[in-house]
């Protein structure tokens, strides 16, 4: 994107403005959230936190690499993750999420029904969002995630598999779930 000869950091209409570089609270009970892809869209896996008092939620990357099999992938989430933390995943890999589960990682499929994605993000944009400086992903999906209609409230399904993963931890995580099955 360049603007007046300058090279603009963030996509014009991006749906979260409400972003800033950040340290990850560790003090917070925290999961993680993956979305699943393969040839074209990354596999990603994002640690959140959120603290509801503060109206945050804190995202740090664990990774998100194009390609990998059933196995590379619990090879990156064994770096990241204990066998007992838990992880939710896009519920629409339900093979991926029994063979991870199998290999000994405490992975949940996300909650989805009608208008999700509206839904969630909506909520999140009630927050805060505290991203690692070393998330470049995230960072990267933050300045280019825009709607498609602003009217209607849909985002083009481009730049969003990390926030996808966010999206579906912060469900599990907040204390008020904004979506129905």
């Amino acid at each position: 994107h360049i603007v007046l000869g300058n090279w603009m950091d963030k996509a014009e209409g991006v749906i979260f403005e409400n972003w800033k570089i950040g340290t990850f609270d560790n003090s917070l009970p925290f999961g993680f959230g993956m979305d699943f892809g393969f040839s074209i869209d990354p596999t990603v896996l994002v640690k959140v936190a959120v603290d509801e008092n503060k109206g945050l939620i804190y995202c740090e990357e664990c990774f998100s690499e194009i390609g990998l099999t059933t196995t590379d992938i619990a090879k990156r989430i064994g770096k990241h993750c204990q066998p007992n933390e838990m992880i939710v995943a896009d519920s629409a890999e339900p093979r991926l999420i029994n063979e991870v589960y199998n290999m000994g990682f405490n992975i949940i499929p996300c909650t989805k029904g009608p208008d999700s994605v509206r839904y969630g993000i909506k909520k999140m944009q009630d927050y805060q969002i505290v991203v690692t400086a070393e998330s470049k992903t995230i960072i990267k999906e933050l300045n280019n995630y825009v709607w498609n209609d602003k009217r209607s409230d849909t985002p083009i399904d481009d730049y969003n598999h990390t926030i996808d993963a966010i999206r579906y931890a912060f469900d599990k995580l907040s204390i008020t779930k904004f979506w129905h099955v």
